[in-house]
């Protein structure tokens, strides 16, 4: 067993090289491989994935997302795995990931097993964040509970005939719930950013971390790791990650009050599930804002929603909403000691920073 780099240089020919091909657990998808070698912040010699190469088979591999603080070089961690039978080279792994990354290392959105493992590596720092808002539009007990109660999927088609009647009670109290718009808006979609576009987002973050600017946001809108079901002819079965969904919609929007501009967002749904990954917005439009959501999510027939913006948050949890139960959500945030002196105490993350608003 071998570990190899591949560099983001090279990504365009590793998924047409021989291992790739004949690989039988897939560490990229093809449209990924492309979308990570277009990152404006990456470079071509800079590391794109660390393999673990066995028998030419890849068994396990660790990605990175070039980003920076600042003038900072540093890399967020974008997918973690190893094969059931390689499970004693995780650990392995994940070290060529840091060796590779110079140990400038950002972690964020972990799984509870990986958050357990990083806690027990001494040189990672963790930083409590606000907890999010996960709120509920609609019931989902049929694929629920039989994913989380394996004994309960004989029961599948009765959960599902209690959602379809409940979500029928659910769309008529939406119906009378038409979160109306004031003439006076107007919401376009942005093909490319103006100058005064630029000058707003800019305005409105000054205490990100990363400050993910309009060519980073235009590269993640128009270089997706996520492709409608249709639109791909490629079997991504052996690869761990989403590549394909049949519920796929990303949308970059400017709303304008009387012309002026009041908010930028980049808005995604993926599976039934509504995300913001990126919004700037002037706080006088949070009504507008929060209803024009709201029938985005209902168009949509979105399940769930998710914000880690507090006020966003916090004006939904005081005004009238859609969602038929809500909770709080945690979020972890993690980063080498190394890259400590680059982290502002009040420093902020956008809901799509690290791979987020990709995956």
């Amino acid at each position: 067993m071998e570990f190899r780099e591949v560099r983001v240089g090279e990504l365009e020919a590793f998924i047409r090289s021989e291992l790739y091909l004949r690989s039988a657990h897939c560490p990229i998808s093809r449209h990924r491989a492309l979308s990570q070698a277009a990152n404006p912040r990456a470079v071509p010699e800079g590391p794109a994935l660390v393999l673990a190469v066995d028998g030419g088979q890849v068994v396990g591999y660790a990605g990175f997302l070039p980003d920076a603080i600042g003038k900072e070089k540093i890399y967020w961690n974008s997918g973690w795995w190893v094969a059931d039978e390689f499970k004693n080279i995780a650990l392995p792994l994940f070290f060529q990931f840091l060796q590779k990354a110079r140990e400038r290392v950002l972690l964020t959105d972990l799984t509870p097993h990986t958050e357990a493992i990083i806690r027990r590596l001494h040189f990672f720092r963790f930083r409590e964040m606000a907890p999010g808002l996960r709120g509920y539009l609609r019931f989902n007990l049929g694929d629920l509970l039989p994913q989380r109660r394996p004994a309960l999927a004989p029961l599948r088609p009765a959960f599902r005939a209690l959602d379809g009647l409940a979500n029928l009670l659910i769309g008529a109290r939406n119906a009378l719930r038409r979160y109306p718009l004031p003439r006076e808006i107007k919401i376009e979609p942005i093909a490319t950013f103006t100058e005064a576009d630029r000058a707003f987002i800019e305005a409105h973050s000054e205490n990100e971390l990363t400050r993910r600017g309009p060519d980073d946001i235009l590269w993640i809108k128009d270089n997706p790791w996520v492709l409608p079901g249709d639109g791909c002819s490629i079997d991504y079965s052996h690869y761990y990650f989403t590549a394909v969904s049949d519920d796929f919609e990303t949308r970059l929007l400017r709303i304008s009050w009387l012309g002026e501009t009041k908010a930028i967002l980049f808005t995604r749904r993926l599976n039934q599930h509504f995300t913001i990954p990126y919004l700037y917005f002037e706080e006088d439009i949070l009504p507008v804002l929060a209803a024009y959501l709201y029938r985005q999510m209902i168009r949509g027939r979105c399940i769930h929603f998710t914000t880690f913006h507090p006020k966003l948050k916090d004006y939904m949890l005081q005004n009238p909403s859609p969602f038929v139960f809500q909770k709080d959500i945690r979020r972890t945030f993690a980063y080498h000691e190394k890259v400590g002196g680059y982290i502002p105490e009040g420093a902020v993350l956008q809901d799509g920073d690290g791979d987020v608003a990709f995956c």
